[in-house]
């Protein structure tokens, strides 16, 4: 999915990191991407090295002890990365992980990406390293959240916030993406959600068009057919019938408009 915004480039929706909804750290790989966004916070910690990292617009040739936050909806990109002696941290926060944070930052907006503190550096890869890379703890998602919890924690004290509010529209969004997650493989509907949210069916719909640049049951239908690839590479030995409504298709005619409708130039 990709558009111009204005940024005089193209981006494109993770909207795959999302269905995983997974917590992923990893260390030291290649960092070089083109603009994109997804709901997920990203957080860049650069122990040593040099990169070029794109937010928003802001532009930064970043090196030794900096850390970048990504947050939500943020338009970014990585490019130019300056190997030798490479050290860094990358990880990718769902939102269900956000709740503390979202709490003690009040929905300000992040005014400045970019921290400049070797020490900060230091104390993120070592909560990283002790928690969330240590094997021991890869399936505690108690032990997880609480490092998470943690190195926000540390984060907040460093980030500037703005002193105005970020617009209803982008926590609005955010929700509506949680509920479908939760819930597409139910027979979700326009209504469900905006009665779930407290919101009008109609400002639901544009909300959610003018983040993600398409209508919810083409979302969900998205999520519906990369759920069915999920399960089909399972191999069972099911049809692909009762795969499809497992997926949540209410019909096979839903299913092949959906499938019709991602392979259409």
């Amino acid at each position: 999915m990709c558009y111009n915004t204005g940024m005089d480039m193209d981006i494109f929706y993770e909207q795959d990191r999302e269905a995983r909804s997974l917590l992923e750290c990893n260390v030291n790989h290649n960092r070089v991407f083109p603009p994109h966004f997804h709901l997920d916070l990203e957080l860049h910690v650069l122990k040593k090295g040099a990169i070029t990292v794109n937010v928003n617009g802001m532009e930064r040739t970043i090196g030794d002890g900096t850390v970048t936050v990504i947050d939500s909806y943020d338009v970014h990109s990585f490019s130019e990365q300056k190997t030798g002696g490479w050290s860094d941290l990358l990880l990718i926060i769902p939102y269900s992980y956000l709740a503390r944070f979202n709490a003690m930052r009040k929905n300000f907006k992040i005014v400045d990406p970019f921290i400049c503190d070797p020490a900060l550096c230091d104390e993120l890869i070592a909560i990283a390293d002790r928690f969330l890379l240590n094997p021991e703890f890869q399936d505690d998602e108690n032990v997880k959240t609480c490092a998470i919890d943690l190195m926000l924690s540390l984060l907040c004290k460093h980030i500037r916030f703005s002193e105005k509010k970020e617009r209803d529209d982008g926590a609005l969004a955010r929700q509506i993406l949680a509920y479908v997650q939760e819930h597409y493989r139910e027979n979700v509907k326009r209504s469900d959600i905006a009665k779930a949210l407290g919101y009008t069916e109609t400002h639901i719909s544009r909300v959610f068009h003018r983040f993600l640049r398409m209508g919810i049951s083409q979302y969900v239908n998205k999520l519906r057919l990369s759920e069915l690839e999920r399960l089909r590479k399972q191999g069972d030995g099911r049809t692909t019938l009762e795969l499809l409504y497992e997926a949540g298709f209410q019909s096979q005619q839903t299913y092949y408009r959906a499938k019709q409708r991602k392979t259409t130039p």
